[in-house]
């Protein structure tokens, strides 16, 4: 896979799973995107219409990456939606969940565990 296909769909596709590396990589990096934006283009009041798209890139891209870890942990979307909707401990709840509990080793409904991981053949699973 190309690195640009890599990004776009890392950054733009809620399908399939993501490690907590990745995660936090491609979390950090939307953000000092969006900040170097706003300061390039100075940005930085809520009426400019650069920050519109800034913020709706970075509310775009948190969902994203929040439903590609929760798939990773085996949970589906609704749960983003509780740990983005419940103030102060959904918030900490969805931190501790997504960003650093570790995934299933093994594939599940979202499909296999993301590169780097290894899924257990059956006889380790039992060994």
């Amino acid at each position: 896979m190309s690195f640009l296909r890599m990004i776009l769909r890392g950054f733009f596709s809620g399908a399939g799973r993501m490690r907590r590396r990745d995660f936090w990589l491609f979390m950090l990096t939307s953000r000092a995107v969006m900040i170097g934006v706003m300061l390039v283009t100075g940005a930085v009041e809520m009426d400019d219409p650069i920050y519109g798209l800034v913020w709706a890139f970075g509310v775009w891209t948190g969902l994203v990456l929040a439903l590609k870890r929760a798939h990773d942990r085996g949970k589906g979307g609704g749960w983003v939606v509780l740990f983005s909707c419940v103030p102060v401990v959904g918030w900490l709840w969805g931190l501790v969940e997504l960003g650093f509990l570790p995934g299933q080793a093994s594939s599940n409904r979202f499909g296999p565990p993301p590169r780097g991981g290894r899924a257990l053949a059956a006889s380790e699973a039992f060994a």
